[in-house]
């Protein structure tokens, strides 16, 4: 890495919610010129790297595979693997425990995502530890890293729950109850009640609210109103939509709005 390469990086010991998560280390490395090139022969820990501008490459399987905006590269722990910068180049990544995700076995692979929530996150969770940190926020920035991470890791994109879930971002407002969503997966509600405990821990309809709240956290940070926004996420009552809120992000709405306004 040379002097041409910018970090910023937030560990542990910066941030102490990121252990609750298993997080070892996360930041974002901005490449604009000189050489960036790094070769691990025996790393501990499993990392999730996103490419979110310019291009690089990864190796698998002793060759060089290309990595551009929307590129995921998943390392195993105790894995061979390397990757560098062809120019510009601009990566956010998380290292976690060796054991955080059991799904990541295996090799290094590639996979596809959108960019901009992960730049989107990892500058807010960045520019939130910076300073007297507010616990609630960085507990929300770590959580919905972690929900990225796991999604990219975790879900078979050619599965019944990946698609669901899929669906059900695209369609927040959607009035949607335990039948509906099982519906959706065309799967018994008792079996999407297992799967979603086995994946995530908690129920489908937990779950369903902790999407909608991210996303609708999203929505407040860039101005609307909270009835629109409530609206958006399938609440027609603005005190329900709160009160959820509140529970899930740890803040109000109102008080989100305002943090972000100053």
């Amino acid at each position: 890495m040379g002097p041409g390469t910018q970090e910023r990086i937030v560990s542990p010991e910066a941030c102490p919610i990121l252990k609750t998560h298993h997080i070892e280390l996360l930041g974002i490395s901005t490449v604009r010129e000189g050489e960036f090139d790094f070769c691990r022969p025996n790393w501990t820990l499993q990392q999730v790297l996103v490419v979110l501008g310019g291009k690089g490459r990864g190796w698998i399987d002793g060759e060089w595979h290309p990595l551009t905006a929307g590129s995921a590269y998943l390392t195993p722990a105790h894995t061979p693997h390397a990757y560098q910068a062809c120019g510009k180049w601009e990566i956010g990544w998380c290292t976690f425990s060796s054991d955080t995700f059991p799904d990541l076995h295996g090799g290094p692979l590639i996979r596809e995502v959108n960019p901009t929530p992960w730049l989107h996150i990892l500058s807010g969770l960045l520019e939130e530890s910076i300073g007297p940190a507010d616990p609630l926020q960085l507990e929300r920035w770590v959580g919905l890293l972690h929900h990225e991470c796991a999604q990219v890791i975790v879900h078979d994109k050619g599965s019944r729950l990946w698609r669901l879930w899929k669906h059900v971002l695209e369609n927040p407002d959607t009035q949607w109850t335990l039948s509906s969503l099982a519906n959706k997966a065309g799967v018994h509600p008792e079996t999407l009640r297992l799967q979603c405990q086995h994946e995530f821990g908690i129920s489908p309809m937990t779950y369903l609210t902790r999407l909608r709240m991210h996303h609708a956290a999203a929505l407040l940070e860039t101005g609307h109103k909270i009835a629109f926004v409530a609206g958006q996420v399938g609440y027609q009552n603005q005190f329900a939509f709160s009160t959820a809120f509140r529970r899930v992000i740890g803040v109000t709405p109102s008080s989100l709005r305002k943090s972000r306004a100053r």
